[in-house]
């Protein structure tokens, strides 16, 4: 589990720090609803950022959780009578919310993000 939690940890997406440069833009400010073409690259960032982290929280979260029911399952068993292992049931349940977690804010992101800034574009241009 602590080799799960410092990988993750070790292996994250670089953080926007206070000392990376934004890009101006001359003309109307992107709240105005109408973002300049330097605007959109760093909003993709910050939304593919965004979904690494939300992500690695997620997997931390599992691990120990996980890590946690199996020690109970082992303890009970080794404690009373029972000779049932429960604890792959939460254990594929989760692990599929996750699986489907990573593939939508980690795999397919880049496209999702793509996919809709050329819906937003094409109603704009109406």
């Amino acid at each position: 589990m602590v080799v799960a939690i410092r990988f993750i940890l070790l292996h994250r997406a670089p953080r926007l720090t206070d000392d990376a440069p934004i890009p101006t833009t001359t003309g109307p400010s992107p709240a105005a609803g109408n973002p300049s073409p330097l605007h959109l690259p760093t909003e993709r960032e910050l939304n593919l950022n965004d979904g690494r982290r939300e992500w690695r929280i997620h997997a931390a979260v599992y691990a120990v959780v996980m890590t946690g029911l199996i020690g109970l399952n082992v303890a009970l068993l080794a404690a009373t009578s029972a000779s049932f292992f429960w604890f792959p049931f939460p254990l594929i349940g989760w692990g599929i919310g996750l699986t489907a977690h990573y593939l939508h804010a980690v795999r397919w992101a880049e496209h999702d993000i793509r996919t809709r800034q050329q819906k937003i574009e094409q109603l704009a241009a109406r």
